[in-house]
């Protein structure tokens, strides 16, 4: 390592790296009801206990506070910025599962009366414990699908899912690897089916500067 940061001029140096390095996602079938709603993707994310999760599932080699890419790259945010971002405020984790439990009745459901399918790819089955006791403190049932490698992109494929416990690795620290392809409308790798013209505009002034 020593001779690394010695001979190369561009190494990053990293003092907590996990593989992947884009984290944990939550995959939405937008396509479906109720999960594809904004207002479900804030109550999934409001949820979510991203400092936990980096510290159980992942025994602290996650960064929970930069966002979707890792530090060190050229997409990195600010926390101040990413915490203002429902669910991303890392520092109270339980004044956002009130937030959430809010959202849900909002929404028009009791607690425990919504149940989620959750389709979960083996190689994420770590983060699997963490995830459904947050979802289950937030108000939801939830019955996780495990499934090998092929089946699950399969199904993302397809669109046979509601929610899926995913994560994907370093390369999409870039725009062009990763922004677009999870993003932008008709990817073949925007599983969630996530369409916004103004999301579309944007990355393509992005590629663009």
């Amino acid at each position: 390592a020593e001779n690394l940061i010695r001979d190369c001029k561009d190494c990053q140096v990293w003092s907590r790296v996990f593989n992947p390095a884009y984290g944990t996602m939550i995959e939405r079938n937008h396509q479906t009801k109720p999960w594809g709603t904004p207002e479900m993707g804030e109550f999934l994310s409001l949820a979510m206990d991203r400092a936990k999760m980096a510290k159980v599932a992942y025994q602290g080699w996650d960064v929970p506070a930069k966002g979707l890419f890792p530090p060190g790259t050229g997409w990195e945010m600010p926390y101040d910025i990413v915490k203002t971002v429902p669910g991303f405020n890392i520092e109270d984790p339980e004044g956002n599962k009130a937030k959430a439990r809010e959202l849900l009745a909002k929404m028009g459901y009791k607690p425990n009366e919504l149940e989620l399918n959750l389709t979960v790819v083996t190689w994420m089955q770590p983060a699997l414990p963490v995830l459904v006791e947050d979802l289950t403190a937030a108000g939801l049932k939830v019955n996780p699908k495990i499934k090998d490698n092929a089946t699950n992109y399969e199904l993302l494929g397809s669109g046979d899912f509601t929610v899926a416990l995913m994560a994907y690795g370093g390369n999409n620290a870039t725009k062009e690897i990763g922004m677009a392809e999870h993003f932008a409308t008709g990817s073949e790798r925007n599983y969630s089916r996530y369409s916004n013209p103004q999301v579309d505009k944007l990355l393509d002034q992005m590629t663009a500067e």
